[in-house]
């Protein structure tokens, strides 16, 4: 029994070794590179998105900056792992083509099914370039149905929805083409 248990640790031992020497160096190699390119990224999202503030408005304006970086750095940095997934699985022999295919046909059927979701990321895209507000800011805000007002402070804004901490306590949830009529103070 107990060389059984010896030689079973012996053969997952070499299978681990094995696995190493024939993609350990190929996967740290590729791992680095992306995760390079999503702080190059990262970084140089920061510095246009502050050049782009200071050109329009002659200063650094810092919660729209870390609200604009924040909105378009979580998209980048899913684009780029979903690339370096799609370069990864060929290191293991997994063909990609099969699935870059049924992506295809996926994303076709998911667009036309979201309507909602392709008006919410648009509304938010004029929520960030109109600065209708900022995290932070106490907003009023008045929605699609006209009946629901939210009031409380921001406290995250993505391109698809916004965060309001309510001054009832609650957190609420607004999908961005929800919002009809924004206020808030200054």
């Amino acid at each position: 029994m107990l060389a059984q248990a010896s030689q079973f640790l012996i053969e997952i031992n070499n299978l681990f070794v094995g696995f190493l020497v024939e993609y350990g160096w190929k996967l740290v190699k590729a791992l680095v590179i992306f995760l390079v390119i999503e702080l190059v990224a990262d970084f140089a999202i920061a510095r246009l998105v502050r050049g782009a503030v200071w050109h329009k408005f002659g200063k650094v304006e810092q919660k729209r900056i870390e609200t604009i970086v924040s909105s378009f750095s979580n998209f980048l940095r899913i684009f780029v792992r979903i690339i370096a997934l799609l370069t990864i699985l060929p290191i293991f022999g997994i063909n990609v083509g099969p699935l870059l295919a049924g992506a295809g046909v996926l994303s076709v059927g998911l667009g036309l099914a979201s309507k909602e979701m392709i008006v919410d990321f648009l509304a938010g895209v004029m929520i960030l370039s109109d600065d209708q507000f900022r995290i932070g800011d106490q907003v009023k805000l008045s929605l699609v149905d006209a009946k629901t007002i939210v009031q409380g402070t921001v406290k995250d804004i993505s391109l698809r929805r916004t965060i309001v901490q309510g001054d009832d306590g609650m957190e609420h949830f607004i999908p961005n083409s929800a919002i009809k009529i924004s206020a808030k103070k200054f």
